[in-house]
């Protein structure tokens, strides 16, 4: 996935009355930064009215960063019947970053600075921050090392001369209030999907994969049935031939068919607007939300950083735009940026020929009458 930008916005979102407003904002999506490289894909949302953006003030950044390289979970290691030996993952143990993903998300994080060193400024300031995870150690340990090549320690606060840290706050939410475990505590969601499951079975186009799901049951010993379970088997042997750890022999044999099945459970998550309201949704809307409370409250924080998956940067994706044509790599950053317009001289010329009273902004085609 190369791109990303932001079209649709949930419905019942609070507007805040512009009818006093003088400056205008925009809110931008960047795209992706993948790995240590800038997808250079511009896509704006406007929040606030604006059509023509002559000159800018960066106000916010919104980062929603996907964990690092990491090691299979347990439920993943569960779907594959025999697991290997835990010595396979010593030191990292199960669902964990390994070093590779410690060291990107850390260059993420630098990355970041870098590109915002004069927004942020030289000092880490908690109240102008608001770092987010998950209530899931692969998540808190992910919002620290995110955090540590972020806000590296500036000469007056360097407490340690040998170590170039400082300790960075961060949050999470309970389980049951957290916009990124939407397949955990949003039954609707849920719901629509074993819905359009059984519309999917239903119409027939599970059938020509019958065969192959009472095959890959046979070798793993399970009840291997879905589409879901394939997503989850072919994520495993992804991520294991990623950090060198040998897959089944019979792996190899079920490839193919078995990345298209995955496809098809990936097509599922995101295939229609509700779905896509209810997986990237509710944070696209509480993104908005802290984007309108920053341009009447200017002590709500300058960064906001989630940490989330490669699923939940899709599911953000889809809310905003489209779903993308596959699931992201681990360790990619969609940002999002709130920008207030100063207004040019034209404006300015504009207004002032104006009688007392009437206003023209930059969505009238034709100013309003003087007569």
């Amino acid at each position: 996935m190369k791109e990303g930008g932001c079209r649709h916005e949930p419905d019942d979102i609070p507007r805040p009355d512009t009818s006093s407003m003088t400056t205008m904002h925009t809110y931008c999506c960047l795209g992706l930064l993948l790995g240590v490289s800038l997808i250079a894909v511009l896509v704006a949302v406007i929040l606030m009215k604006d059509t023509t953006v002559e000159l800018t003030v960066l106000r916010q950044v919104h980062v929603l960063m996907s964990h690092g390289e990491r090691t299979p979970s347990e439920y993943e290691l569960s779907i594959l019947g025999t697991p290997p030996p835990d010595h396979v993952f010593i030191p990292y143990g199960a669902g964990a970053l390994t070093n590779e993903g410690k060291m990107l998300t850390y260059e993420m994080g630098a990355l970041l600075r870098r590109r915002y060193n004069d927004f942020l400024g030289p000092y880490y300031e908690a109240d102008r921050a608001l770092v987010i995870s998950s209530d899931t150690k692969l998540s808190k340990m992910t919002a620290l090392l995110i955090s540590a090549g972020l806000w590296p320690p500036s000469p007056i606060q360097t407490w340690n001369d040998t170590l170039a840290w400082q300790p960075v706050a961060y949050t999470y939410p309970r389980t049951n209030d957290d916009y990124l475990l939407y397949e955990d505590n949003c039954p609707r969601y849920n719901q629509e999907k074993q819905r359009l499951l059984k519309a999917f079975t239903d119409e027939g186009l599970l059938l020509p994969y019958k065969d192959f799901f009472h095959k890959i049951a046979q070798l793993t010993g399970t009840n291997f049935s879905t589409p879901q379970e394939a997503f989850h088997l072919n994520n495993l042997f992804l991520i294991q031939e990623d950090i060198k750890v040998p897959n089944p022999k019979w792996a190899k044999h079920v490839k193919k068919k078995l990345m298209d099945v995955a496809r098809l459970e990936f097509t599922m998550m995101f295939h229609n607007i509700l779905l896509r309201k209810l997986s990237g949704g509710a944070l696209l809307q509480q993104i908005i939300r802290e984007a309108i409370s920053m341009t009447v409250e200017p002590t709500t924080p300058m960064v906001i950083v989630r940490i989330g998956t490669p699923v939940s940067v899709a599911a953000l994706l889809s809310a905003c735009v489209a779903p993308p044509p596959r699931l992201p790599d681990p360790g990619v950053a969609l940002l999002f940026e709130l920008h207030e317009r100063i207004p040019s001289k034209a404006d300015d010329k504009i207004h002032s020929a104006l009688p007392d009273g009437q206003k023209y902004t930059t969505g009238t085609t034709i100013p309003p009458s003087q007569n």
